[in-house]
């Protein structure tokens, strides 16, 4: 995860818009859970998963438009 996160830290606005997905998911999952209840690497492993699921969005969204 230390790689990735450099790599969202210097990825441009593109990354900045992947940055700002995650707060606002972030923010949400706040709103159910209680963060401060979560360990370290629960937030890492939930965030990961996260990003997968923007990143994926993001392949099948770049597909739609080549049709």
């Amino acid at each position: 995860m230390k790689g990735l996160t450099v790599a969202l830290l210097t990825g441009g606005d593109s990354n900045r818009l992947r940055i700002r997905r995650l707060a606002k998911f972030l923010n949400m999952y706040g709103g159910v859970c209680l963060l401060d209840c979560l360990t370290q690497t629960e937030l890492i492993k939930l965030l990961g998963t996260e990003l997968e699921r923007i990143l994926a969005s993001e392949v099948r969204k770049k597909a739609a438009r080549a049709k």
